[in-house]
């Protein structure tokens, strides 16, 4: 199995390991962001840290990997395949606050059924919530919870298993060091920049935490 280091190395060789100014899904501000998609890019590696989760919960006698869309399911296909024809790939789609097994993959997920969730990052924990929830609901029990890299060390619902631990601060709109700072905001890796910029203006005089300096 890969250690932690390992694993960090393997993640950081992607080019996934971004710094700079990045708005999370929480709204929160952050100095560093992990790209998940850089690692999808790079099969052979997704693969070997897609093993290192399959391994840790080999004996737990998993019935379906489930994953959140969009960002998990390469890695939730991988960890599947590791368990060879047995196990089951299927994954969520988000419907506002709560996800859903759409395309007929409820089937799979019945009274009983042996679920390992699997992530790509977890920084709030609200989408591993709202995933065990869906499980919950069709009748599945999660008996554990895989992902690249966990951001929250404050404990999970279910037993875990992150290739990575690793928290980076993070700040409130209303008082991020890096916007007082006028660090440009990233609009690549992801949408919320983008959003942040549309709300607020280009200019970081406008931005909340620069608003009456």
């Amino acid at each position: 199995m890969l250690t932690e280091k390992m694993a960090l190395e393997l993640i950081k060789s992607t080019g996934a390991l971004r710094e700079g100014h990045f708005i999370l899904a929480s709204d929160n501000h952050s100095g560093h962001f992990v790209n998940k998609n850089d690692v999808s890019t790079q099969p052979y590696i997704l693969d070997e840290l897609a093993k290192s989760i399959a391994d840790h919960f080999w004996g737990e006698d998993i019935s379906v990997v489930a994953a959140p869309a969009a960002g998990a399911i390469a890695l939730g296909n991988r960890v599947a395949a590791h368990y060879g024809r047995s196990v089951i790939s299927v994954f969520a789609e988000q419907e506002e606050d709560r996800f859903l097994f759409h395309r007929g993959y409820a089937r799979f997920i019945q009274i009983g059924t042996r679920v390992l969730l699997v992530e790509d990052i977890i920084t709030t924990g609200k989408t591993t919530s709202a995933m065990i929830k869906a499980v919950s609901d069709l009748g599945g029990q999660v008996v554990g919870i895989g992902l690249l890299w966990n951001r929250n060390l404050e404990g999970l619902e279910v037993p875990s298993y992150a290739c990575v631990n690793k928290v980076f601060a993070n700040y409130e709109s209303e008082n991020c060091p890096l916007c007082r700072a006028k660090v440009p905001i990233d609009t690549e890796v992801n949408k919320h920049g983008r959003e942040f910029l549309t709300k607020y203006g280009e200019n970081p005089a406008s931005w909340p935490a620069n608003k009456g300096s």
